[in-house]
């Protein structure tokens, strides 16, 4: 994913999707994955429900819960104890049930487009672009390479 921080500097992630629904990508945490070749995607993006991101956050594992209360996401930290401490903390105050923190939560992305390139050595490359209409009916083009 790919989004653009407030001075517009782009900030690429890879996301691996934690549900899929028709025509919709959902996703809740950042690992990575790979691909022979490459995909591309247009899309909106729309914060899930509360109800949505609660649902998905206490089917986590305890400490994965805990951990999303002990990590301040991105931000410079001294050294792992700061995490170690964090989660310490958090896990005597919550036991066994944790909440969904405030700042934690999903994302839906809604494609308009995808694109899907596979090499080949002649350099004939399939190329293949699928595009939404407004109710939400996938046309396939084929592109030139």
């Amino acid at each position: 994913m790919t989004s653009a921080a407030s001075s517009g500097t782009p900030i690429t992630r890879a996301a691996r999707p934690r549900s899929w629904l028709p025509c919709r990508l959902q996703h809740y945490s950042f690992t990575g994955w790979s691909w022979s070749g490459w995909c591309a995607s247009k899309a909106g993006s729309k914060k899930v429900s509360a109800e949505e991101s609660d649902a998905y956050f206490h089917s986590r594992p305890l400490d994965s819960r805990i951990g999303a209360w002990a990590s301040p996401q991105s931000q410079v930290i001294a050294s792992r104890s700061v995490l170690v401490t964090n989660a310490a903390r958090y896990g005597a105050q919550f036991l066994l049930n944790p909440p969904r923190p405030p700042h934690w939560g999903g994302y839906r992305l809604v494609p308009q487009q995808w694109e899907f390139w596979q090499g080949r050595k002649s350099r004939l490359h399939d190329r293949l672009r699928y595009l939404a209409d407004d109710a939400g009916a996938w046309r396939r083009e084929r592109l030139a390479p």
